[in-house]
């Protein structure tokens, strides 16, 4: 892979983008869009150290367990829920089912406090995987 190095730059630089995003949206009181950005900077930076790691393009999948697990990534029960989290707002967002939104109760539950810890734990992770990316 020739150009390994401008991919994960490319994702970084996306991941960090998506970060400032949920930000802005956590201050605009947009809760439930903060979290949905959550996703979306975790799957960048996954899809930056799946290419890191394996040497090939990210798959195209928003499964964060899927992608953390083939990147060699030992995932705690920790991480495992919040991603799980984060995928189903991320799903329920692009796939709204008829007739009503099964993760009603989520968003419900979305305030600010749940929207912080759920940002200070994604920045987190970020910046894990970031500082692992020497290249």
């Amino acid at each position: 892979m020739n150009n390994k190095k401008n991919i994960i730059d490319q994702w970084l630089q996306s991941a960090e983008q998506d970060l400032n995003k949920a930000q802005s949206l956590l201050d605009d009181a947009r809760y439930d869009w903060c979290v949905f950005f959550c996703h979306s900077v975790i799957e960048k930076a996954l899809k930056a150290y799946y290419v890191y790691v394996n040497n090939a393009i990210a798959p195209e999948t928003h499964d964060l367990v899927y992608l953390a697990k083939n990147s060699g990534i030992n995932l705690d029960e920790k991480k495992i829920k919040l991603f799980n989290l984060l995928k189903g707002f991320y799903m329920e967002a692009n796939n709204p089912k008829e007739g009503g939104w099964p993760f009603y109760l989520i968003y419900r539950r979305c305030d600010i406090g749940f929207a912080r810890r759920n940002l200070e734990l994604v920045e987190e992770i970020y910046k894990w995987l970031k500082s692992t990316l020497i290249y």
